[in-house]
């Protein structure tokens, strides 16, 4: 069969298990040609260098069932963390541990929906997902970790969560996206839909591996008075890439989306934001920070939308980035899409190596060359690492910089 402009040896789910959803989805996939360079969408990143062939489909798991005891996890994946209401493990696209309860419901037979542009990858994910796993958090307070684990060597992998924040509620969600074999691929699709008077803190943590690819899709949609904060570290990957599709949907509500990123050898991590303004009064503020060593490159390109109707909207976009070695580069591309008057917003973008005059203040002082640079790419993290939800992250930059820098 042809997966965009692939010729793979894949085999689509029973056609009863299918639904009328998915299959229009692969009538619509069948008709899609490969991602290409001359598409703006990827012209910033060597997706022409990529092809699904060498992938095979990875075998889904069955059913995971409910454990109340503890799962066995590795230290990089808890990020020190404990009291967590549940826990889920996901392994190549299929869940493989569930432990925990109160009253976070877990179905894992679940049809699955989409929402935005059609993008080849998130179809692909749609149609060919072994599992589409619905959690349902209860009402009041709760935290949920969860472990994505990537593809095994030539593999691809499909995951696919939603996970739902019942009305007058607050939730802490935590993915861990990590492992992946050198030749994989991972495309994981996460939704957040939160009701309405609700809070959600979502952080995603991506430490795969550095040999394996992915292409990630993050949704979200955010209901009236509600407030959504999103952090997102990225660390990992040969080629990965996260889309992020947020959608103010309800009246009065607000959307933070910060990410940090290190690129260091040939790495290439690539971001897309969509800051969807659907409803009237509605706030959204963006903030990604990265810092590029070695031959690496970063890309950037985000729009601030504001539709037709959403009166009172306050959207502003900022994207900086730390050149640390002359073969490092990065690509920065904001942009506004505005069909209404009385709005605010701004973008801000920012590429270049540490500034001269900061590290001449510093010598004044007598601190060497080196070791000022050193403490100026730290102290550019700190704000971004300060407003995180979860205080491993703070480490995790500062380790990945002695890493990679």
């Amino acid at each position: 069969m042809m997966v965009l402009g692939s010729d793979v040896d894949w085999h689509l789910p029973q056609s009863e298990d299918l639904g009328a959803d998915r299959r229009a989805a692969f009538e619509i996939l069948a008709k899609m040609a490969a991602p290409s360079a001359v598409e703006e969408d990827w012209r910033y990143g060597p997706i022409d260098d990529f092809s699904l062939d060498s992938f095979g489909l990875a075998k889904p798991a069955g059913l995971a069932e409910f454990s109340g005891g503890r799962l066995e996890l590795k230290p990089e994946e808890t990020l020190g963390l404990s009291a967590f209401d549940a826990v889920v493990v996901l392994e190549s696209g299929s869940v493989v541990g569930v432990s925990g309860g109160s009253g976070v419901q877990i179905d894992q037979g679940w049809g699955g929906i989409r929402r935005g542009a059609n993008e080849g990858f998130e179809l692909l994910n749609f149609v060919f997902s072994p599992q589409s796993i619905l959690i349902s958090l209860p009402k009041g307070s709760s935290r949920l970790l969860l472990v994505n684990r990537a593809a095994g060597s030539g593999e691809l992998a499909l995951p696919r969560v939603t996970v739902r924040v019942a009305d007058g509620s607050t939730a802490d969600v935590v993915e861990v996206r990590s492992g992946g074999d050198s030749g994989s691929l991972t495309i994981p699709v996460m939704n957040l839909e939160v009701g309405s008077n609700s809070k959600l803190n979502y952080t995603s943590i991506q430490t795969i591996s550095v040999e394996s690819d992915e292409f990630a899709y993050l949704g979200a949609q955010v209901g009236r008075d509600s407030e959504l904060n999103c952090f997102h570290l990225a660390l990992g990957g040969n080629y990965a890439r996260l889309r992020t599709d947020c959608d103010l949907v309800g009246e009065n509500s607000t959307a933070r989306l910060l990410a940090g990123y290190i690129g260091g050898g040939n790495q290439v991590l690539e971001f897309r934001t969509f800051q969807n303004h659907l409803a009237r009064h509605t706030k959204s503020e963006l903030l990604y920070k990265g810092a590029l060593a070695d031959a690496s490159h970063s890309i950037y390109s985000g729009t601030i939308h504001i539709a037709k109707g959403a009166i009172g909207s306050d959207a502003f976009q900022t994207n900086r980035n730390l050149v640390l070695d002359e073969a490092a580069h990065a690509d920065s591309v904001p942009n506004l899409d505005i069909h209404e008057n009385d709005v605010k917003c701004s973008h801000a973008s920012a590429v270049g190596p540490v500034e001269e005059d900061q590290l001449y203040y510093l010598a004044c002082r007598g601190i060497p060359p080196e070791r000022a640079e050193r403490i100026l790419v730290r102290g550019f993290f700190k704000e971004l690492a300060a407003r995180g939800s979860v205080d491993s992250v703070e480490t995790l930059i500062y380790g990945a910089l002695e890493e990679k820098w």
